[in-house]
């Protein structure tokens, strides 16, 4: 069965989202549509910034569909992750998580848990729900409601992602 992602496109507090395949097939005939959309009610979309300025920022949020994620289809190299492996024991979970997110748009609970147990250190539900929402680890990790879902993405801050770069430096080091 070919991957199916989906794709949400901010524009200010409205995201519109559109599903495609891994050759993005409909990709430019949905941006497209985005943007007739955005263009022919901006006066609507402006009434959503309650009580401020409507924000002119657009961001892109891709959702890969949990069930055929692998490592694979992250941009994780396979030097690192064989390094990863051969040091699964001395690489803490949030550590894991961090590398994970690094080499991701962002990912979810369900994504996190199946790469984990792919690399060989199951993180499991309970310590995602507890250690993981800890508040010094907020300053890493950011989350986002996934439109039209009861998930959350999750992805690096900017010191996350100088962390995540510390936490490669550091495994690549151990040969």
């Amino acid at each position: 069965m070919e991957q199916e992602i989906t794709i949400g496109i901010h524009h200010g507090n409205a995201t519109f989202s559109f599903k495609t395949d891994r050759t993005g097939s409909n990709l430019k005939e949905a941006i497209k549509v985005i943007k007739e959309i955005v263009t022919s009610n901006e006066h609507l979309l402006q009434s959503l910034e309650i009580g401020k300025k409507a924000s002119a920022s657009r961001s892109i949020l891709v959702h890969t569909s949990t069930s055929h994620l692998t490592l694979e289809s992250l941009s994780l190299s396979s030097e690192l992750k064989d390094k990863i492996v051969s040091n699964i024991r001395s690489i803490s979970r949030l550590d894991l998580v961090i590398i994970l997110l690094h080499h991701s748009k962002g990912l979810t609970y369900d994504n996190l848990m199946t790469l984990s147990k792919e690399l060989g250190k199951p993180i499991i539900h309970s310590w995602l729900n507890t250690h993981f929402q800890r508040k010094e680890r907020r300053e890493f990790i950011r989350s986002e409601p996934i439109p039209e879902s009861q998930e959350k993405l999750y992805s690096l801050t900017e010191p996350g992602k100088k962390e995540a770069e510390r936490i490669i430096r550091e495994i690549n080091n151990k040969g």
